[in-house]
């Protein structure tokens, strides 16, 4: 076995792809140094790394030129939408794209590792179906299409105000699997913005430097017999480590004076924000590498009595590999600070991040009904904010991959969630969102829609899923690789909602006026931390 080495890390890169000829490779890493995959060759420079790179995007564009929509299912689709909603929302999460079969050290390390995290069952790895990794990239370009499909329907009846993907982008966390999921993203006709997962910042969403495995180092598991290391000299470009590296590895590949950028038509690229990058006031200056930021979507119309929309992406991870989620304090102010500007600006706001300010258990194996809601202790100032500020509506997120939604009601605590028949369950204050995972089975994400009724907020999700026709190439690729998502052992067992789900933010429409009537910003105190 040859591995890739670069500061005790090692990476493994097994097989050519599962599609196309044999002489293109699915497994690309590295930029300025040599990458080994087995059964191949070396690239020696960044030039034969791109060229692999392009062989697989070539074939990317080759299918999507040639496919053509499901008209059955968009039809079906469309029939549970609104066309009067105030605003519409592509929640996208967990595209997780795979180099096919990488894995770290050895599949035994791999699992080991894998299995410490609380998404896979206890024991076992989670080493996915062939196809499901393989052609990761082309289900997340697909439903990346099929968003623009709904977007352009005629008349902007179902237009889609923006695109948010929650983290997760990555699965290794390889360079190359971030061009993959950027070189998707373009094809957006709709503003998009990402949140970062613990995947997208950490080797398999695990392991940083010092993090160790069965009280050792991971550089002191390597059996020397097995792995035949090529150094990478300091390489930053083969595994994205840490949050100030995978800021600037997204923000190089999607800047528009990039070679790799020039190729994208998307109109996202051209509008006023794609990805990380925020030229709102409040948003924290680039050069500093955050992954926090916020937007105003569609700005507040008093006159109208019409509020505004903001989006606040959050940071949930930290550098250490942790999989729960962390807020360090300076995002904590910055949030509350951008909450208290929501308010006196009217917008409705929209908070979202990788990790769930709920964390849910559900009876009968995950499969059944609600049993348990926790709020980890470094969400709890979040989920306070979120409730004291009533113009707060939504939170989306991913991380479990399990697709779910949890209204947090009034009568509800941090130490007593009761799901309980017979007891009183208090109106809902917000409504968290899981789209599951465009990865792991079923390979859905959801169309949120905020309707307005009276004084009364209506919140509306539908699932969906790449709607391509299955006469193409592209549509056969995606229905294999939905069946090879369903062989998953870490897709099983999975909670599998309704299609479509509404709930209601009783006369929430009035906070925005005073006594009288008359429009205005929201009249609460600013949230105060200290309080209890």
């Amino acid at each position: 076995m040859r591995s890739v080495v670069r500061g005790g890390v090692a990476i493994c890169l097994l097989g050519l792809a599962a599609c196309g000829s044999s002489g293109e490779f699915a497994s690309f890493v590295g930029a300025e140094a040599k990458v080994v995959l087995l059964g191949s060759e070396v690239f020696a420079d960044q030039e034969l790394y791109y060229e692999a790179i392009d062989l697989k995007q070539g074939r990317m564009d080759t299918e999507l030129g040639d496919a053509r929509v499901d008209e059955d299912a968009l039809s079906e689709l469309l029939l549970r939408l609104h066309p009067e909603a105030f605003a519409r929302i592509a929640h996208l999460t967990d595209a997780q794209i795979r180099e096919q079969r990488a894995v770290l050290i050895g599949e035994g390390t791999t699992d080991a590792l894998e299995s410490l995290s609380d998404v896979a069952p206890a024991g076992e790895g989670s080493q996915r179906g062939e196809l499901q990794e393989a052609d990761s990239p082309f289900t997340w370009a697909a439903v990346c299409q099929t968003v623009n499909w709904i977007d352009a329907q005629p008349n902007n009846e179902y237009r889609i105000d923006f695109a948010v993907h929650t983290g997760d982008a990555v699965d290794v966390g390889l360079r190359s699997e971030l061009a993959h999921f950027v070189y998707g993203a373009y094809r957006l006709d709709v503003p998009f913005l990402v949140a970062a997962g613990n995947h997208d910042i950490s080797t398999f969403g695990l392991w940083r430097e010092g993090f160790t495995f069965n009280g050792l180092p991971l550089d002191t598991v390597i059996d020397d017999d097995e792995v035949d290391p090529v150094v990478f000299d300091g390489n930053q470009e083969t595994l994205i480590q840490g949050r100030e590296n995978f800021a600037r590895q997204f923000r190089a590949l999607v800047d528009a004076d990039s070679a790799f950028a020039q190729t994208a038509t998307s109109v996202a690229l051209a509008s006023d924000y794609f990805g990380l990058d925020s030229a709102h006031p409040l948003s924290p200056p680039l050069e500093e590498n955050r992954l926090y930021y916020t937007h105003e979507i569609l700005a507040p119309a008093p006159q109208d009595g019409t509020p505004g929309l903001q989006v606040i992406v959050l940071e949930t991870n930290i550098d250490d590999g942790s999989f729960e989620a962390e807020m360090d304090p300076q995002q904590l102010q910055w949030l509350g600070n951008v909450l208290d500007d929501a308010r006196t600006r009217q917008n409705l706001v929209v908070l979202s991040a990788h990790h769930p300010p709920m964390k849910v258990s559900r009876e009968d194996d995950n499969r059944g009904t609600i049993s348990e809601v926790v709020v980890p202790p470094a969400m709890v100032q979040v989920r306070r904010m979120c409730s004291h500020y009533p113009n707060v509506v939504l939170f989306l997120c991913g991380h479990t991959h399990k697709p779910q939604i949890c209204e947090w009601r009034d009568t509800f605590t941090d130490t007593d969630v009761s799901h309980g028949s017979g007891v009183d369950p208090g109106r809902i204050e917000w409504i968290q969102i899981d789209a599951g995972s465009i990865l792991v089975a079923p390979q859905e994400s959801g169309i949120v829609e905020l309707v307005f009724d009276g004084d009364d907020i209506l919140i509306h999700n539908n699932r969906f899923g790449a709607m391509i026709d299955e006469a193409s190439q592209l549509g056969q690729r995606v229905r294999a690789a939905r069946a090879s998502a369903l062989g998953d052992e870490q897709s099983a067992p999975r909670y599998i909602p309704d299609r479509t789900y509404v709930g209601v933010l009783l006369e929430r429409l009035d906070v925005f006026r005073d006594g009288a009537g008359a429009w205005q910003g929201v009249d609460v105190p600013r949230y105060d931390p200290s309080a209890p």
